[in-house]
C-alpha cells in the first residue's frame, strides 16, 4: 500500500543549447529539494536531475504506483512538459 495520497516528481530538464553558456539557475542542497534563484527552495518527493534517464524515473516514480493499482488501488502519472515528440517517446518506451 502507498503511504501518501499525492506525491510529486520533478525532473529538471537539461539547459538547451542556448543556454549552455548561462549559469546553471538550479541547485540541489538538500534531497529532494530544488533551490532556484533568489534562494527560493521547493521540496518535493522525488527530484530527478538533468541527467536522469526514463527508464530511471519511470522505475522510482511510477513503477510503485503501477504496482499498487494492479492490487486495487487507484493511481493517475500526469507527465506535464515539452518534449520533441512524445507519443514516439511513450511508445518507444513501452516496447
Amino acid at each position: 500500500m502507498l503511504s501518501h495520497a499525492v506525491r510529486v516528481a520533478v525532473r529538471v530538464r537539461p539547459p538547451l543549447e542556448s543556454e549552455a553558456r548561462q549559469p546553471l539557475a538550479v541547485s540541489y542542497p538538500s534531497a529532494p529539494q530544488v533551490m532556484m534563484p533568489p534562494n527560493r527552495a521547493f521540496t518535493f518527493d522525488y527530484v530527478f536531475r538533468e541527467d536522469s534517464s526514463q527508464r530511471l524515473v519511470y522505475e522510482q516514480a511510477v513503477t510503485p504506483l503501477a504496482k499498487a493499482f494492479f492490487e486495487g488501488y487507484n493511481a493517475t502519472v500526469l507527465a506535464y512538459g515539452q518534449t520533441v515528440d512524445f507519443s514516439k517517446a511513450c511508445i518507444d518506451f513501452l516496447i
